[in-house]
């Protein structure tokens, strides 16, 4: 599961640099750098969004198991 969060990430620095890369050249329209750093950006930060609130939501469900309330 890090392995993924990792790849998330990386995911979105390398979509990040593919931007920058084609906007500072003025080549972006059109382009397929454009696109698939677009693309590396959402993949990247939906995995990292996921993943972030799949672990916040399932320490604060062990919170109230702890307490005694029970979600399913």
């Amino acid at each position: 599961m890090l392995k993924i969060f990792v790849l998330g990430i990386i995911s979105i620095i390398l979509g990040i640099l593919l931007l920058t890369d084609s906007h500072a050249r003025k080549r972006c329209y059109h382009n397929w750098e454009c696109l698939g750093g677009l693309a590396m950006l959402a993949v990247g930060a939906w995995i990292a969004v996921f993943f972030f609130c799949t672990s916040l939501f399932s320490s604060y469900k062990e919170l109230l198991y702890a307490k005694g309330f029970y979600l399913p």
